[in-house]
């Protein structure tokens, strides 16, 4: 039978480091102090020092994990298809995927990481499961005649993507290693500065990269190599703003706190401030933390800041004020966390970022919410006003449940949705190409157009010539006191890919 596999690098951190010699054969490093060994096939895992703690760096190939608590399920899952793949001598392609997985307590975006492989998990099950029935791999993508399996490499680039230029040198490495099989990148979760860089590297050198939740404006149009399954903050920010005035109408100042180190908090608190002072009688007051983008500052450096900004912006509030938050979920617990008592009462604001279980839950309090409304790009109440829903979602959705049994809490998050669509549309494009070759694979996605939609499970998908996605849906969500992420509304977008939406 001939396979299909594909390899995702989901940037990891991993405890113990390891080499991996060629693309399966395995040598592991017992111990961290083992000097660092050569990765001339680009598989391999290295220990770096950061000021939250160690961080193990590289791709992995599938015997160690990274030691990331919330995702050591996930990672066993995505090795064990692994090695089905290897053992059955299954043909594949192959895919990196790239994500956020450091462990430790002081790292800020682990539960995003961990989000991102339970969508690849789904994936490589729904691949595993068609492949059982029929020998024909994955129905849904691709066709009868081309039965390839699901091989995933799963990769860490540090916690808030400090060494994605080091991982994105190692993805050239594998490219080189892997030409038979290897068809592009899927993750590349944050519009970070050093992961800018690491984009700039793979796609001049011509390899598709989707990223599945990094919405900064600073990456569209980044190059013709480079797509998206999210919408740019420029659209984002003003549904917000918008939602800001409609639930609101007595508040007619704004206090947006944003990270001035990366792009997502800039493009995203632009983006608010400039609709909602469309409105005459509206006014905005910035409040930027990490105000020294050069500066070494460790995570309690960063929320010490974020509280003296509070204390700041209670001097210049006006009655009725509102809190817009442009940053990291992380960020934003301790922010709710810590507010200072004349904040409490204020309506608070803020976008995608903030869809984080893991974060939710370290605020302690579910009444902290009480006040706060997100937006964001999928859910799963989205699809439950639709008669009939695409058979994709219907698969994710028991397929899901099948891997992670979930409570009303515990659904799946957008970064798993995100990441299943992100890897499931690059897959699609590679069943569409006459010949593997990265030019062929940019060719087929662009051709996922206006007329030519691609069913996601997080709604229709079709891109734009820059690499956004064409107007894709928008969501408002919000947390009771409960602690069920709820749908507030749906503001903008086609849920059924149907061209006669866009054509």
């Amino acid at each position: 039978m001939q396979g299909f596999s594909i390899v995702l690098i989901a940037i990891s951190l991993l405890l113990n480091p390891y080499v991996i010699q060629d693309a399966h054969n395995f040598v592991f490093r017992v111990s961290a102090n083992i000097a660092p060994q050569p990765c001339s096939n680009g598989i391999c895992v290295n220990q770096k020092q950061s000021l939250n703690g160690p961080q193990s760096i590289g791709i992995s190939g599938g015997n160690d994990y990274f030691g990331n608590k919330d995702a050591i399920d996930s990672e066993g899952k995505i090795y064990g298809y692994d090695k089905q793949v290897l053992n059955n001598h299954d043909a594949y392609y192959s895919i990196v995927v790239v994500s956020t997985l450091s462990a430790g307590d002081r790292m800020r975006h682990a539960g995003s990481g961990a989000d991102d492989l339970e969508g690849i998990v789904t994936l490589m099950k729904r691949a595993d499961d068609f492949s059982r029935i029929d020998k024909c791999g994955f129905r849904m993508l691709i066709s009868p005649k081309d039965c390839r399996r699901l091989f995933v490499y799963v990769a860490n680039a540090g916690d808030s993507m400090e060494f994605a230029e080091q991982v994105a040198t190692q993805i050239l490495r594998l490219k080189n290693a892997d030409q038979a099989h290897f068809i592009g990148v899927v993750g590349w979760p944050l519009s970070a500065p050093d992961g800018i860089t690491g984009l700039r590297i793979l796609t001049g050198k011509g390899i598709p990269v989707i990223s599945s939740t990094a919405s900064s404006d600073a990456l569209s149009g980044l190059s013709p190599y480079f797509f998206r399954i999210v919408p740019p903050d420029s659209q984002q920010g003003p549904i917000a703003a918008r939602y800001a005035e409609q639930q609101y109408p007595d508040s007619h100042t704004a206090i947006i706190f944003y990270d001035q180190q990366f792009p997502y908090s800039l493009t995203l608190s632009s983006a608010f401030a400039e609709e909602f002072t469309r409105h005459p009688n509206n006014s905005i007051i910035f409040e930027p933390y990490n105000q020294c983008p050069s500066c070494m500052k460790t995570n309690d450096d960063h929320i010490n800041d974020i509280t003296s900004k509070m204390t700041d912006a209670v001097g210049k509030m006006q009655r009725y004020s509102l809190i817009f938050f442009a940053g990291y979920s992380e960020d934003f617990s301790r922010f709710l966390s810590n507010l200072v008592p004349q904040l409490k009462n204020s309506p608070v604001i803020s976008g995608d970022a903030q869809y984080d279980k893991k974060d939710f839950i370290a605020a302690n309090s579910y009444d902290v919410y009480k006040n706060f409304s997100f937006s964001a790009f999928t859910h799963p109440a989205e699809w439950d006003g639709v008669n009939t829903k695409p058979d994709e979602v219907t698969a994710f959705e028991t397929t899901y449940h099948s891997l992670y049994p979930t409570t009303a809490v515990d659904l799946p998050t957008e970064n798993t949705i995100l990441t299943y669509d992100a890897a499931s549309v690059l897959f699609f494009a590679a069943r569409n190409s006459s010949i593997l070759a990265f030019q062929n694979i940019r060719s087929a996605l662009a051709k996922i157009d206006q007329c030519h939609p691609f069913q996601a499970v997080s709604g229709s998908l079709a891109f734009a010539p820059d690499g956004n996605p064409y107007q894709k849906v928008i969501l408002m969500l919000t947390v009771p006191s409960n602690g069920i992420v709820t749908l507030k509304s749906i503001n903008q977008g086609n849920l059924l890919a149907d061209p006669q939406f866009g054509c």
